[in-house]
């Protein structure tokens, strides 16, 4: 058996889409790397965490940069389980108007 190397190209899906969001309503312990990787895994990819924006806002609101496949699908609000204690959690997109959904 002889493994080659693959020399053709793929046809790409589609591109993702960086977006900033504001995430409301999170307990401060819980502002770590980590936490906020795992609160946007649903949504995309996180890339950047603004920190002097959670410090200006007194932890009241956290602005990350995300990859995603369609910013006007990310929702408004989404039901989090952390460290055994549930939260809601509350995403608004910069510069687009999200839509409620029942």
């Amino acid at each position: 058996m002889e493994v080659l190397e693959w020399v053709c190209e793929t046809i790409h899906f589609e591109d993702l889409q960086d977006v900033w969001i504001h995430v409301r309503v999170l307990p401060p312990k819980l502002c770590s790397w980590n936490a906020f990787a795992q609160i946007i895994s649903g949504i995309g990819i996180l890339l950047e965490v603004d920190w002097p924006s959670i410090f200006k806002s007194f932890y009241e609101v956290v602005r990350v940069k995300v990859s995603c496949k369609d910013r006007s699908k990310i929702p408004i609000e989404r039901l989090l389980e952390m460290k055994e204690k549930l939260y809601i959690i509350f995403f608004s997109v910069e510069g687009a108007q999200q839509e409620q959904k029942n």
